[in-house]
């Protein structure tokens, strides 16, 4: 995907088949990271050091909110913060099972 901002700080995410387009403003995305980084401060499976790059806390710069949330880890602990019961379960959570 392409990406290009405009003056008024909108980036546009390219083309998808129909010929539509996905934008955002650089007020939202700082938005939703700092609310990101806000309500998940406290979940240590998303701190520094527990996987292969950092979760949380996000950068509202540049494309660091895309790749923490790229493989759903972020998002399903975020969605299971309003449930009494979790309602995503995680394979990181279970210990590594070994080839033998």
């Amino acid at each position: 995907m392409s990406q290009d901002t405009t003056q008024n700080e909108i980036t546009r995410l390219g083309l998808d088949a129909e010929g539509s387009f996905h934008s955002y403003s650089q007020e939202e995305q700082k938005g939703l990271v700092d609310h990101l980084n806000q309500a998940l401060a406290g979940d240590q499976s998303l701190a520094p050091g527990k996987h292969e790059h950092a979760h949380i806390p996000i950068s509202p710069d540049g494309d660091d909110l895309f790749e923490a949330v790229r493989d759903g880890l972020v998002l399903g602990h975020f969605v299971n913060m309003f449930t009494e019961t979790p309602r995503v379960r995680f394979l990181h959570d279970k210990p590594k099972l070994s080839v033998w």
